[in-house]
């Protein structure tokens, strides 16, 4: 059975935001969003501020990577 995805690809988080959005990425992750890409909320994540710093970073340099 296949899933609906409610958000946007790694890659498409990685196109509107830059370096200088990494704390906001991170704020997202550990405390939750609403309304940031659509109707649908995307509850805390289960990581620590370690983590979180990691993947916002990785998805950032998303962008560079051709597709």
């Amino acid at each position: 059975m296949r899933r609906e995805l409610l958000g946007p690809s790694f890659y498409e988080i990685s196109k509107r935001y830059t370096e200088e959005d990494i704390d906001e990425l991170v704020k997202s992750m550990l405390q939750g969003s609403s309304k940031k890409w659509g109707k649908f909320s995307m509850p805390p994540q289960k990581l620590t501020k370690e983590e979180a710093y990691t993947i916002a970073k990785w998805i950032i340099v998303l962008k560079n990577k051709s597709h």
